[in-house]
């Protein structure tokens, strides 16, 4: 069964040069793991600087014209994590 992280973006953009689509601008924004293993969790240093992660996320969006709206209702990483696990 296909998922959404089989196909990488530099592919998916040379599909779309492939098909003569004009290829978007895009900015990537990503973590390079501490560790890599089959635990479902994350590491103590990236729930640290998790905030700070989301922080750039949502500059980079803001500065892109989107229109930022925070939630009354919020979830801690942690709480997501925890319902993850409970999924599995």
């Amino acid at each position: 069964m296909g998922g959404a992280h089989e196909i990488g973006v530099l592919e998916s953009l040379s599909i779309l040069e492939l098909q003569g689509k004009p290829i978007p601008d895009v900015t990537l924004l990503g973590i390079v793991p501490e560790d890599v293993s089959f635990e479902i969790d994350l590491s103590d240093t990236l729930k640290r600087g998790f905030d700070r992660y989301i922080g750039v996320a949502l500059e980079f969006l803001g500065k892109g014209g989107i229109d930022i709206i925070e939630k009354e209702d919020k979830i801690s990483l942690e709480e997501i994590i925890v319902e993850f696990k409970l999924l599995k």
